[in-house]
């Protein structure tokens, strides 16, 4: 998990000169094949907290859920999020 506080605590304490900070993680809708559902409905990495989850489950032969930690973050643009919005690559 990349948990979104540990971003801002960066920059809070990192870069002088900064009171406050907001960030948010934004993840393109081609996540949901990846992540496949979540309690029922269509997953696309961002948590409840805007944290980024790692893991993703798939079911084996017997239904059973298993986790899998194959999912390395790729942070950059280029790509429209659930809301349709478009984030440019630069």
């Amino acid at each position: 998990m990349i948990p979104i506080s540990d971003i801002i605590s960066i920059f809070e304490n990192d870069v002088p000169g900064i009171d406050s900070v907001r960030a948010q993680f934004v993840a393109s809708v081609e996540n949901n094949e990846i992540y496949g559902k979540r309690d029922g409905k269509p997953f696309d990495g961002i948590d409840e907290f805007g944290d980024i989850i790692l893991t993703r489950y798939i079911t084996d032969h017997n239904g059973q859920y298993i986790p899998v930690r194959d999912i390395l973050p790729l942070v950059r643009g280029g790509f429209n999020d659930k809301n349709g919005v478009y984030y440019d690559k630069e």
